[in-house]
C-alpha cells in the first residue's frame, strides 16, 4: 500500500480520536492545574415572607461590566495531583503510609479495588466468553445467526 493511500484511509479515524479523545484530555489537564472560583462579596438582602420582612446577609457573586460572574484564578501546579497521590507537603506520615498494606487516601484504596477486580474477572470473562464463542461455533447455520444477533442486541441497544 502506497504511504498516501495509506493517510488516506486512517486521517479520517485518527482525525476523530485526536478531536474527541486528546484534546478534551489536554484541556482537562490544563484546567487541573489551575484553581478558579468566582469573586464574591456580603450583600444584605430582604427576604419577606408570611411572618413580614426581614434582612439575610448572604453572599453573591460580583458582577462585572459585561453582566458575568467575576472569577479569580491562581495556577497551582502540580498541587492537586500531589494530594490525591497523598505526596502533599507537610504530611510524612501520609507519604510513609502510602507505601504500608493499607491504602492511605481514596484513590490508593480504588486503584486497589480496581487492580482486584480486574484480577479476578477478566479470567472469567474471557473464559465465558470463549465458551460461548465455541458453543455458536458447533451450531447450525440457520441458529448462529439468531445466536450471534441477540448476543450483539445489547450492544446495539
Amino acid at each position: 500500500m502506497k504511504l498516501r493511500t495509506f493517510i488516506q484511509f486512517v486521517a479520517p479515524s485518527v482525525t476523530l480520536m485526536i478531536a474527541l479523545m486528546a484534546v478534551p484530555l489536554a484541556i482537562t489537564f490544563y484546567l487541573s492545574m489551575s484553581n478558579c472560583a468566582m469573586e464574591l462579596e456580603l450583600v444584605t438582602v430582604q427576604q419577606s415572607g408570611p411572618f413580614g420582612t426581614q434582612e439575610v446577609v448572604t453572599q453573591l457573586a460580583k458582577v462585572g461590566t459585561d453582566g458575568k460572574a467575576l472569577q479569580v484564578c491562581e495556577f497551582v501546579g502540580g498541587e492537586y495531583y500531589r494530594k490525591v497521590l497523598g505526596f502533599d507537603a507537610g504530611s510524612a506520615e501520609k507519604t510513609a503510609a502510602v507505601t504500608s498494606a493499607k491504602p492511605a487516601n481514596e484513590f490508593f484504596a480504588a486503584l486497589q479495588f480496581t487492580l482486584i477486580y480486574t484480577a479476578a474477572t477478566t479470567p472469567f470473562v474471557l473464559g465465558i466468553g470463549f465458551l460461548l464463542a465455541l458453543g455458536v461455533n458447533n451450531l447450525s447455520n440457520k441458529l448462529k445467526g439468531f445466536f450471534i444477533a441477540a448476543s450483539l442486541l445489547p450492544f446495539i441497544i
